[in-house]
C-alpha cells in the first residue's frame, strides 16, 4: 500500500484471478496498466516468490516505464512478455 502511496495512485483491483497453488503466471495483458502501475506492480512482484512469469503485453508502456518494471522485479521471474508495447527497445539498456 506504501509503494501505491508512493506513486500516487489508487488501489483498485484488476479483476486477475488470485493466486493459488502452483500458478507461476501473472497475465495482464491488455489490462491497460500503464508506467504508474508497471512501477507499483513491480515493487509488489518483488516480495512474491511463486510468480516466474509475467505477461505485459499490450498495456501502453513506455520506455521509462518498462524500465521502471524491469529494475524492481524479483530476479527469480524468468519469462515477461513486453510485446506490442511503445518501449522503443533502442533505449533499453
Amino acid at each position: 500500500m506504501k509503494k501505491c502511496e508512493d506513486f500516487n495512485i489508487l488501489l483498485s483491483p484488476f479483476g486477475m484471478a488470485s493466486m493459488r497453488g502452483t500458478e507461476d503466471l501473472i497475465n495482464l495483458k491488455n489490462f491497460r496498466v500503464g508506467n504508474k502501475y508497471a512501477g507499483a506492480l513491480s515493487k509488489g512482484l518483488k516480495l512474491n516468490s511463486a510468480v516466474s512469469r509475467v505477461n505485459l503485453a499490450e498495456n501502453r508502456l513506455s520506455p521509462a516505464g518498462g524500465l521502471m518494471f524491469l529494475k524492481g522485479i524479483n530476479p527469480k521471474i524468468t519469462e515477461i512478455d513486453l510485446s506490442n508495447n511503445s518501449l522503443g527497445l533502442d533505449k533499453i539498456s
